[in-house]
């Protein structure tokens, strides 16, 4: 399906059963990986520097220090970034903070409004959007209590 210019094309979210149900989670070092593990940098942020993917791309620690604020709507869970194969890859994992929030509806609507962020600011950018940003949703639980579902794009 070509889009109009004008269009707002919808970002793909899928619900998944990948990876972690609890996080904090602890760090995977089997077979050469580097996984630090889930750090709650809500409870520690001082371990912030300890996210491995901050050292090529230091830019992102005011954004994960910017999410984990007291101002903030959302608790991050995850990062990763960097080259793969022919292509640059990377993820930002996040929840939001109130468990009564985090739930497919209230993504999808996230996921809208930056859309149509992105159409007003990057219109030819927009487009682009479906191909290049995948969301997937899981729901998980924080410090053993049941949260809800996270979003990774």
């Amino acid at each position: 399906m070509v889009q109009s210019e004008n269009t707002n094309p919808e970002i793909p979210l899928c619900h998944v059963q990948n990876g972690y149900l609890h996080f904090p989670y602890p760090p995977d070092r089997t077979d050469g990986r580097t996984n630090n593990g889930g750090i709650d940098l809500i409870q520690e942020p001082h371990r912030i520097d300890e996210i491995t993917e901050l050292k090529a791309l230091p830019s992102i620690r005011a954004i994960l220090l910017k999410l984990r604020g007291p101002e903030s709507e959302f608790i991050t869970l995850g990062f990763e970034a960097g080259a793969q194969e022919d292509a640059y890859y990377g993820y930002l994992e996040f929840a939001f903070r109130d468990p009564r929030l985090a739930d497919e509806e209230n993504y999808r609507n996230l996921l809208r409004r930056f859309s149509d962020w992105t159409l007003q600011r990057h219109p030819r950018l927009a487009p682009c959007l479906p191909s290049c940003l995948h969301a997937e949703i899981q729901g998980f639980f924080y410090r053993e209590k049941w949260h809800g579902d996270r979003i990774s794009s």
